[in-house]
């Protein structure tokens, strides 16, 4: 009975507040012809969303004290339409009855004062071993339940007794929470389970060493890198470790190493029995192959690793030998500036004509290639073959590295006897496109053995005057150059039968093949105004319609002039024929009617082509060129080839 004046009396004082707005409605109902009279579903339904969409404004702007009120004034609206004598069977009011709780959850607020919820204890602990632990649930809520736990535990619920069952734990301690709910009261119990203890591996054991590398640095200040030869000038040795990880956590270990001679002495440190230690950290997480590297051991004075032969390096940890290795040192290599004294360093230039100048005449920036002449001393009475290494620095301080071979070295092997004043010619270095030394100004030349600068020399390069062009220029002559080019096909054809009206469309494609290119009046560094370019290429052609691609395979031989209008740049015009390979599909259906392709197998193709492309000093060629086919593909098929091409090519 309580109850009841209790929803009677929020019903009265509800519609009082709604009075003007179910007025409105009413109003608004015939104002717009609609005779049905709202039912009491209808207007709670509207009414308790009005009110629930004001709430969401509030929440929105951060007004959550004066939303929770709203949200909940929303629910006793929804609840109320729940008595309507009109309640259909799929009606909405619980889908907005959890919206509302959801809302005031939202908010942090609590939609039912009246509620409670007591569970105890609130912390549950279990060993690593597992185990079942329950847990007491009151509330005077008609029902309650468990809306979140552990995966590692299950639960099972009987009366208000919640039996907790969590499994045998191998790893690390583990906390988590189980959520129990009644209506919209929630309580949190902590779950806490320790791990099992870890047994402390050995240090042995942490690491497993799978291999050893060994670098070195030397007396006269060189280094050697890892896998390169030793020698017995070694003053410090450099060893690299590659291991694996065997503990999933990070631990810091010792390790002792060992060092034997050839004479299998043990080459002893300041620690005792070994050679040196030194503490590292395995990383844990079961790392594979990782590389460190430990500290260096020797002396400065060189006479640690002096005697030649098989050394043996061991790896020790806690007593326990992890790893074995052998490295080599061998004899101190022949030492150039011990063998050999550089004095002095002339320089005369080859230029277009293949034609020298005199040592130490002017030297000029279209010169082709440089050629040394060097003046030496042998200091040995010893026969020794010693490579020299040699290298120029342009004005800006870059090094040219435009010789043939990619490498610019000699060897000279001493006489056996004390040698002054001994003369060779070093290989010329250049290119013959003339663009090695197009800088003007001042060069650095050096000569090197085994990474050691043996001796330097400058030259300077000056821009010609217009007589001494004249001279170093050779006459104009004909230059043939053979080359490679590939590129992009833009095809399409020219439909010329009016009885099968339909729009081709441009498909891409590729082209490949050789040209052989003759130029008349060409001069070094610089193509004379004309030149003829036949080639023989290899296109696929062709055109889209309506999403289906016909494809022609040709055979193309075009015949180019050039006229090279400034340096590489060049505009191209010429006739071609093309033969047909092959076509595909062997037959197309075109605007109803069914075209056979396959005879078009030998026919042939015949237009005119022009461009216009660049080529470069170097070698490289780029370009553009149209294609404009005049020949018909058959007598029955009135269809002629556009084409457009970019390509690349290497002219050698």
């Amino acid at each position: 009975m309580i109850q009841l004046f209790n929803d009677s009396k929020f019903i009265i004082n509800y519609m009082a507040h709604t009075k003007i707005k179910t007025v409105i409605l009413l109003l608004l109902l015939a104002a717009t012809g609609v005779h049905a009279q709202p039912t009491c579903y209808q207007i709670g339904l509207n009414e308790g969303m009005e009110i629930y969409n004001d709430a969401q404004r509030l929440s929105r702007s951060g007004r959550c004290v004066d939303a929770v009120p709203r949200y909940w004034e929303a629910l006793s609206r929804f609840r109320l339409t729940r008595t309507c004598r009109d309640l259909p069977t799929n009606h909405e009011l619980e889908t907005w009855e959890n919206r509302c709780i959801q809302g005031v959850a939202a908010c942090g607020g609590k939609l039912d004062e009246s509620t409670v919820l007591n569970v105890s204890p609130r912390t549950l602990t279990f060993p690593d071993t597992g185990g079942a632990q329950p847990i007491t649930v009151n509330t005077n809520a008609g029902s309650w339940r468990v809306d979140k736990s552990p995966a590692w535990c299950t639960t099972r619920r009987s009366g208000n007794r919640l039996t907790v069952t969590c499994e045998e734990n191998a790893g690390a301690d583990r906390s988590d929470k189980i959520v129990i709910i009644a209506n919209t009261l929630s309580y949190e119990v902590t779950i806490e389970q320790a791990g099992k203890a870890i047994a402390e591996t050995p240090p042995f054991e942490s690491i497993k060493v799978n291999d050893v590398q060994f670098a070195g640095k030397f007396a006269d200040g060189a280094s050697k890198g890892f896998g390169e030869t030793l020698t017995n000038n070694m003053t410090f040795l450099l060893p690299r470790i590659t291991c694996d990880h065997l503990a999933p956590e990070s631990k810091n270990i010792k390790l002792d190493f060992k060092i034997y001679n050839p004479e299998g002495r043990l080459l002893q440190g300041a620690e005792t029995g070994y050679t040196f230690s030194e503490e590292i950290t395995a990383r844990g997480n079961m790392q594979q192959n990782d590389v460190f590297e430990v500290s260096e051991w020797g002396a400065r004075s060189g006479t640690t690793f002096a005697a030649t032969g098989t050394y043996t390096f061991e790896i020790w940890c806690a007593g326990v030998k992890m790893f074995a290795a052998d490295f080599d040192v061998l004899p101190k290599p022949v030492i150039a500036r011990e063998q050999i004294q550089i004095t002095d360093a002339r320089f005369r230039g080859k230029y277009a004509a293949d034609t020298p100048s005199d040592f130490n005449r002017t030297l000029y920036n279209n010169m082709t290639f440089l050629l040394p002449r060097i003046t030496c001393n042998f200091l040995t009475a010893e026969v020794h073959t010693i490579k020299l290494d040699y290298r120029i620095l342009d004005p800006d301080g870059n090094s040219l590295r435009l010789f043939p071979d990619a490498t610019w070295s000699s060897e000279i092997t001493t006489r056996g006897v004390i040698v002054q004043d001994h003369i060779f010619e070093a290989p010329e270095m250049g290119s013959a496109a003339g663009n090695a030394f197009a800088k003007t100004g001042v060069y650095q030349f050096e000569i090197l053995s085994s990474g050691v600068s043996l001796y330097a020399a400058s030259f300077e390069l000056i821009e010609p005057s217009a007589q001494e062009t004249i001279r170093a220029a050779s006459p104009s002559q004909l230059k043939a150059s053979a080359g490679i080019k590939a590129g992009l096909n833009l095809t399409n054809i020219n439909n010329g039968m009016v009885d099968y009206e339909f729009i081709p469309v441009m498909r891409p494609d590729f082209h490949a093949g050789v040209f052989f290119n003759l130029n008349f009046g060409y001069q070094p560094n610089k193509p004379g105004f004309l030149g003829i370019q036949p080639e023989l290429l290899f296109s696929r052609q062709g055109f889209s319609v309506k999403g289906s691609n016909v494809s022609f395979s040709y055979v193309t031989v075009p015949l180019m002039i050039k006229l090279y209008a400034y340096q590489g740049l060049n505009l191209e015009l010429g006739p071609f024929i093309s033969f047909m390979m092959a076509a595909k599909p062997d037959t197309q259906e075109i605007d109803g009617a069914k075209f056979k392709l396959s005879g078009l197998k030998g026919s042939k193709d015949a237009g005119v082509a022009v461009g216009m492309g660049y080529d470069m000093n170097v070698g490289l060629v780029v370009g553009a060129r149209y294609q404009h086919g005049l020949s018909d593909m058959a007598n029955n098929l009135l269809w002629t080839n556009r084409l457009i091409q970019i390509y690349l090519g290497w002219k050698f």
